[in-house]
């Protein structure tokens, strides 16, 4: 949702739809889009709207998506953005860190913590210290100082394969994986799988509602909700009506 209250819809194989007052509005490549499949929306600052595809990077100026391209830096397989509070906007890639910043791409993966090309960079998140997380396909990297630190499963993790976090009201981190949930507390990790009752392990989303309750999407199982230590799960034995869950939205209603 952006700030003008519209819903941007990415598909994987349609492009971009975006639903204002009531009306949809389509973009595809002939709307200057890159690639149809569509990896990632995100709304900087500026309010600027930005589309990661398959195939590059592209930005809306109001009527269409204008592509960015910059031969200094990899854009394709664009997976995962974030504005950081300096107004640095960092791009996840299948493969790179790229930062953009005083109107310039800069390419990290000489200096990121994984083995060049090895890896998809998933979710990044910033925590309320300014600390740098970064979920990829080979552990969970932590940037600091500018120093990175790598957490896999030797570290207590229920997969190296990290798909999304989210930090909670106490400072702490629940991370997506495709073995399950995990809580990153004072540098422990507290594990959830369909051990404890949760509805999958392939995780793809994760949402905090504005009551501290996690709702944990999965990738081809349903929906979990984890509630003062207590899961309760929702497939479409309860109506939902794909068991696939992508993403998590909040309304200002609490629905």
């Amino acid at each position: 949702e952006d700030r003008d209250g519209a819903i941007w819809i990415g598909s994987y194989t349609e492009g971009v739809s975006r639903l204002k007052q009531g009306r949809i509005e389509n973009f595809g490549t002939a709307k200057g889009l890159p690639s149809v499949d569509i990896r990632v929306l995100y709304q900087d600052r500026a309010g600027t709207v930005w589309a990661g595809t398959k195939s590059g990077l592209a930005r809306f100026n109001g009527r269409v998506f204008v592509p960015v391209r910059d031969p200094g830096a990899p854009l394709e397989g664009v997976v995962a953005m974030l504005e950081d509070r300096s107004g640095t906007l960092w791009i996840g890639t299948i493969g790179s860190l790229v930062q953009y910043r005083d109107g310039r791409f800069i390419d990290l993966i000489n200096s990121f913590a994984l083995p060049h090309h090895t890896y998809n960079l998933t979710a990044i998140h910033q925590d309320r210290a300014g600390t740098m997380w970064f979920g990829t396909s080979l552990g969970l990297v932590k940037q600091q100082g500018g120093q990175y630190q790598v957490f896999t499963k030797a570290e207590g993790l229920p997969s190296n394969d990290i798909k999304a976090i989210v930090e909670d009201a106490q400072g702490g981190l629940w991370i997506g994986t495709y073995g399950g949930v995990s809580y990153l507390r004072d540098g422990r990790f507290t594990n959830y799988t369909t051990a404890n009752g949760l509805v999958g392990n392939r995780v793809r989303s994760l949402h905090l509602d504005a009551a501290g309750v996690l709702w944990i999407g999965t990738y081809d199982s349903g929906l979990s909700r984890l509630k003062e230590g207590q899961i309760f799960n929702i497939t479409r034995q309860q109506g939902l009506a794909n068991e696939g869950v992508f993403q998590i939205l909040e309304d200002r209603r609490g629905n």
